[in-house]
């Protein structure tokens, strides 16, 4: 599975390409440049501005097993997290800090899960997404995911 981040080894690329098929009417490429500074949120559509500012990606693989895959699903469905692809997502870059004691699972506690459930994580910080367009896509399927529960 993590096969499908493309330019990421074991130096820090500065550029990371994923090849996205999702089940909602899009097929893409994303694109996604490391940065030396953090970048704040800016969406406004009103005037059509989807910038998600600065971004974690964590990808993972773990061996097949069903009570290992739900333990994870159920952490992923608590966290603020786009996802791009199967094991592909997307965290906003914030202090998460403010948020321990609460429901909501940062970035650091699913790495931790999924390394002490015996999976691999490849995780990448300080990312840009190029393309706005694909940021808009990426809203409104999290607006969805919220809806739904």
């Amino acid at each position: 599975m993590l096969n499908f981040i493309r330019g990421y080894g074991f130096h820090r690329p500065s550029t990371i390409i994923i090849h996205v098929r999702s089940k909602v009417n899009w097929n893409s490429t994303i694109i996604l440049k490391t940065s030396r500074k953090l970048q704040k949120v800016l969406v406004n559509p009103v005037k059509n501005v989807y910038d998600l500012g600065s971004l974690i990606l964590i990808a993972y693989d773990f061996p097949p097993n069903p009570r290992v895959r739900k333990a994870v699903s159920r952490l992923i469905r608590r966290s603020p997290c786009f996802k791009l692809a199967p094991s592909i997502y997307l965290y906003p870059q914030c202090n998460y800090r403010k948020y321990e004691g609460t429901l909501l699972i940062s970035p650091n506690i699913l790495i931790k899960s999924v390394i002490v459930l015996g999976g691999r994580v490849i995780c990448a910080s300080r990312l840009q997404l190029l393309s706005p367009m694909i940021a808009e896509m990426l809203i409104e399927e999290f607006k969805d995911k919220l809806k739904k529960g």
